[in-house]
């Protein structure tokens, strides 16, 4: 199955031929984690902003102006005259025959095979031997002179490609290399009515579509399904608000005015969640937990006029973004990402474009220097150098990090300055969460800070952001919401996905690294490392909202680093010393999973504001790729390491800090 940035490019509003199953959440192929632009259901935009957990959930605020979601796509190009012509108005764009409604989607021509005509097919369903080896009737749809056609081919034959992800597919009048060119970009269809039995707990999502919601303790009516999305943690419900007797829209329709202007609430597709699924009688039950139906509810109480201008103005940003990411991918020799723009149909172009509008190529530009030139990160270096030195390392007893240990000792000061800074809201906390640690103990862990928060005078509660994995963000969100965000305050609690940069191809030369494309529409993506944080906090504004609460110091830290997350005497150690970097040493010893800093405000405004302070390493890779060969996509499938993923450490900050600004701190036992 797709992951949520597969290649496929898949609209959000398309049918799938592939089943959902219900309690597995298995994916529904997407184009992207953040699409739109993120995303993958996150509490937040990773970039180029983040939202508040207590505002809309990300999901909400990306559907809510839906309105002119067709619109928002042809903007993405309407700035340039090469392609103005590719989008006109939605009346115009969608030129089916009356059968076409009846059809879904199955995969996509990817390139030419060969020079007799044969294509290759990179598959989205789940019966790709049925769909691409039995000759039958198929259609095609693709664009033409700005508006989208779709036309019927007879498959001839087809087989899987040795090795390879895609199938070999011979359609009837296509007999030659020019002709096979012709239709690359084309998705393939079939009937729905061809689609294949499934198993009693798996469904098709056209066929959630349009049921009654209903709580199943209180027999309250939700609202009635209106389309089914994944946005890559699980399958999700957009259940519009209101009678089942509502408009439901044709996810395949170009028209989803009506679902978007009216008020919805998500619900994860999961078992626990929505236990009861009646197909016969069309309705559902379901058993939220506390504040979901809240949550997600529409809060903007602005008018549709208001929310309309707003809406304009972010896509008009992302437009802005396009234009510049474009320029500078042509001025890094990074044209073949552009290739995508030209071929395909609208939705995979503006899965692209919204893909590089999000880049942050400030970034990205600085670690192929630096891994073009080799240039090395000292920190760790100094690091090792101060650690040798013991007599510089600050020996925090155990028992001193205990708030209940009644009596003076030899951290008294540091602690009671700790708590001073605690108290006046000068702290705040960035927590990573590393994808090692479970649900339950990262649960284990924001229980304990609470806990921590609880035992200090006036219950305090510190701006706090926690840095997550695509793949951990829902259950991060569900935490939070389950346990009452843990005594915080909402109004200070932000949580981001964590950032990536393209994986670049292996060579010695800048001007030769080339990005890696999974599809002619999907760039190759992986986490840039725990110094991505940086880039982070200042693409969100959240740097900015910290310097605006009076925030002084900052620990950044991983889900692994406990006891000392929020611990007053490690943020009053390092500020009686005048220090602007404070590090507490890992039992490990292994700084770079296993981290927990301290940061003055002067000094994270200096390493969030200029990305040269970061240094990157080059981690090799082995990607299957696609690449962009004398006019035609051709898939490589390599054999050894091709590919640099490139990777930052949040120690990149020692690089940046004096000597005498640095403080070392290590808990001990005794």
């Amino acid at each position: 199955m797709a992951s949520p940035a597969s290649a496929s490019a898949r609209p959000l509003s398309l049918p799938l031929t592939v089943p959902l199953p219900r309690y597995s959440s298995r994916a529904l192929p997407a184009p992207s984690s953040r699409l739109l632009p993120s995303r993958r259901v996150a509490l937040a935009l990773a970039r180029p902003g983040a939202a508040l957990l207590s505002s809309l959930s990300d999901a909400r605020q990306q559907q809510e102006g839906e309105e002119e979601e067709e619109e928002e796509k042809e903007e993405f190009y309407e700035e340039e005259e090469d392609e103005q012509q590719e989008y006109d108005d939605e009346e115009e764009e969608r030129e089916y025959d009356d059968e076409d409604e009846e059809l879904v989607e199955v995969g996509y021509v990817s390139g030419a095979h060969g020079v007799r005509g044969d294509v290759l097919v990179t598959p989205r369903t789940d019966f790709p031997e049925l769909r691409f080896a039995t000759p039958g009737t198929r259609w095609l749809r693709a664009r033409a002179a700005g508006k989208q056609q779709v036309r019927e081919f007879e498959l001839v034959r087809g087989r899987a490609h040795t090795g390879k992800k895609c199938w070999i597919v011979s359609f009837d009048g296509i007999h030659n290399l020019d002709e096979a060119r012709q239709i690359v970009g084309s998705a393939i269809l079939v009937r729905t009515g061809d689609r294949p039995e499934i198993e009693d707990d798996e469904f098709y999502s056209l066929d959630l579509v349009g049921m009654r919601v209903i709580v199943k303790d209180t027999g309250k009516l939700v609202g009635t399904v209106g389309q089914v999305f994944n946005f890559g943690g699980g399958d999700l419900l957009q259940v519009m608000i209101g009678s089942a007797e509502a408009t439901v829209v044709d996810p395949d329709s170009g028209n989803q005015h009506s679902t978007s202007s009216r008020e919805h609430v998500w619900i994860p597709f999961a078992e626990d969640i929505v236990p009861d699924v009646d197909m016969e009688s069309r309705e559902m039950r379901i058993t939220p937990p506390k504040g979901l139906l809240d949550l997600n509810s529409r809060s903007d109480k602005r008018s549709k006029k208001e929310r309309r201008a707003m809406e304009w103005k972010d896509r008009k940003r992302l437009q802005r973004r396009v234009i510049a990411g474009k320029k500078v991918l042509s001025e890094m020799d990074q044209g073949h990402v552009l290739e995508g723009l030209l071929s395909g149909d609208k939705v995979q172009k503006a899965s692209l474009a919204e893909q590089i509008g999000y880049m942050d190529f400030q970034l990205f530009r600085h670690a192929v220097h630096c891994i073009s030139k080799q240039i090395e990160s000292s920190s760790k270096k100094l690091l090792a150098n101060t650690s040798l030195s013991r007599e510089k390392v600050i020996k925090i007893p155990y028992k001193s990090i205990n708030l209940g240990e009644k009596g003076e000792h030899a951290f008294s000061g540091e602690l009671e300055k700790g708590l001073e800074i605690l108290l006046k809201s000068k702290a705040a906390i960035v927590l990573v969460r590393n994808g090692s640690d479970s649900d339950a103990e990262f649960l284990s862990l924001l229980s304990s800070l609470s806990e921590l928060m609880k035992a200090i005078e006036n219950h305090v509660s510190p701006p706090f952001v926690i840095v997550s994995s695509p793949g951990h963000v829902e259950s991060v969100r569900n935490c939070l919401i389950e346990n009452d965000y843990f005594g915080l305050d909402t109004q200070k609690v932000w949580v981001l996905e964590e950032l990536e940069l393209p994986v670049v191809s292996i060579s010695s030369n800048a001007n030769r690294k080339k990005v890696l494309m999974k599809s002619p529409w999907e760039i190759i993506k992986r986490p840039a490392g725990s110094g991505g944080i940086f880039s982070l906090l200042s693409s969100s504004k959240i740097l900015d909202s910290l310097n605006e609460m009076g925030v002084q110091y900052t620990q950044i830290c991983s889900s692994s680093n406990r006891p000392a997350i929020g611990h007053p005497l490690v943020f009053g150690t390092v500020a009686s010393r005048g220090a602007d970097v404070g590090i507490k040493l890992s039992k490990t010893g292994e700084m770079e999973g296993d981290f927990d800093l301290v940061l003055s405000i002067d000094q994270l405004n200096k390493m969030c504001r200029d990305v040269t302070q970061l240094r990157f390493s080059a981690h090799p890779e082995q990607n299957t790729h696609v690449e962009h060969v004398d006019g035609q996509w051709v898939a490589v499938q390599p054999e050894a390491d091709n590919s640099h993923r490139l990777h930052a450490d949040v120690m990149s900050v020692l690089n940046s800090c004096a000597p005498d600004k640095l403080c070392v701190m290590e808990i001990i036992e005794q």
